[in-house]
């Protein structure tokens, strides 16, 4: 219940803000699609993935863009520490992504730097994977 009061306590501030802002955020949406979070974090992941398309529509108006950027498995030094090189779940996550690789940390903040850019201006709603394809899944091939 606490983790659903965090994500959903910004719902109250968002429309406070001034017209030109940018509002990425990380979003969970892609993440554990098909883990074993416990119910209550999963229940939390859903009502923030709503709130970036509602969001993006109450405040396009006034010049605000909101946008989410969904990070896939990233190379750092949590992730290491939960799976090490050569591990299991190294494995597993791998295979998950179609690149064959871990993102690093410096191509999530990219993507987050553009969506903050005025390149960005007339982009809102939207989510971008940042995941190596992990979103997309496996191609056949």
């Amino acid at each position: 219940e606490r983790c659903l009061d965090c994500s959903m306590a910004s719902g109250r501030v968002m429309p406070r803000l001034a017209a030109s802002v940018r509002y990425p955020d990380r979003s969970p949406c892609a993440e554990n699609s098909a883990g074993s979070s416990p119910a209550k974090l999963r229940r939390s992941k859903g009502g923030a993935c709503q709130l970036h398309p509602g969001w993006a529509l109450e405040l396009a108006a006034g010049g605000i863009t909101v946008n989410a950027v969904s990070p896939g498995p990233t190379e750092t030094a949590l992730f290491r520490a939960n799976n090490p090189v050569g591990s299991e779940s190294e494995a597993r996550y791998l295979f998950g992504v179609p690149m064959g690789r871990f993102g690093r940390p410096e191509e999530v903040a990219g993507a987050i730097e553009f969506l903050l850019s005025d390149d960005a201006g007339f982009i809102t709603g939207q989510t971008l994977h940042v995941d190596g394809g992990a979103s997309i899944g496996k191609s056949s091939l």
